[in-house]
């Protein structure tokens, strides 16, 4: 239960962290300013978490592994699995980091893709990392498709874009996210995880589909056609068992604790996972060391 809890924290956090767009932004290749320190390990480190603004990248308790899921993202705009990520180091699970990373204050925002080039610049740097991409075919892969009755997303009322945050606000269980966010939250119940998955103002690739590919045990390819931002919540028991890989996945009996994964978005959502095989990016690690302290 305990680990299934972290991987459940570790997916909330990083939903987090994905960045929206402003009006103008300064070209950069790197930060003014940049700390790494080991995290202290026990409880009191708190979650590992990844958060950016236009200015500032910062990182609390992260593995290796979840600042790789940030700086790099396949075509198709999903969140990297762990199988997507090939060679990396036994110590990229378990060696944790506190990352302070900025621009001056005087100086332009910069976009998402570039505050995430600016941090595969600092992996490069202090990490000595190089990696590059592979493209791996005839994968296992579920393609995301609206199902037969239609969708049941909520397109949102204001679908401007929502302002970039600097840090995740307090999470209010009753209330759904702020713009632009999704979460997870986990709540146990005898024995069981329900989880509830919510966004507000997220479109459906990336936001929802790195949020259902962190449960669906493969990758989710966004085949929807589903254009702007959506308003949506999702409820499931997590320890509901997968679908089989060979078949589609069916909607289950009905669960006094809760629907399954794979029932819960068909119902709730109204859209569908249909097994398929596919072409898939993967991230090579050809070699990496760990950061002298700074």
């Amino acid at each position: 239960m305990i680990r299934m809890l972290s991987r459940v924290i570790l997916i909330g956090c990083m939903t987090m962290f994905l960045l929206t767009s402003q009006p103008s932004f300064a070209q950069r290749d790197t930060f003014d300013v940049a700390s790494i320190k080991p995290s202290q390990p026990g409880p009191a480190a708190g979650p590992p978490r990844v958060a950016a603004d236009g200015r500032r990248f910062t990182a609390s308790n992260a593995t290796f592994r979840l600042l790789l899921q940030f700086a790099y993202r396949p075509g198709d705009g999903r969140s990297l699995r762990n199988a997507d990520m090939v060679g990396a180091p036994e110590w990229s699970d378990v060696d944790r980091f506190n990352i302070e990373a900025k621009l001056d204050d005087a100086a332009l925002p910069v976009s998402s893709e570039q505050m995430q080039s600016m941090v595969q610049n600092l992996l490069s740097n202090r990490f000595q990392l190089k990696a590059r991409w592979e493209k791996r075919d005839n994968v296992d892969v579920y393609n995301l498709v609206v199902s037969k009755d239609g969708s049941k997303l909520k397109q949102s009322e204001d679908q401007t874009t929502p302002p970039v945050t600097p840090a995740p606000a307090p999470v209010n269980p009753s209330a759904p996210p702020p713009r632009g966010q999704t979460r997870t939250i986990a709540t146990p119940a005898g024995g069981i995880l329900l989880l509830t998955l919510s966004g507000s103002a997220t479109p459906v690739s990336p936001d929802l589909v790195s949020l259902l590919q962190g449960f669906a045990r493969r990758p989710v390819i966004d085949k929807t056609g589903l254009t702007g931002l959506f308003d949506f919540r999702l409820q499931f028991v997590l320890d509901s068992p997968a679908a089989p890989a060979a078949a589609a996945p069916a909607p289950a009996a009905a669960d006094p604790f809760g629907p399954s994964f794979f029932s819960a978005i068909q119902e709730q959502l109204g859209l569908r996972l249909e097994p398929a095989k596919g072409i898939v990016d993967v991230l090579v690690i050809e070699s990496v060391q760990k950061p002298s302290e700074n």
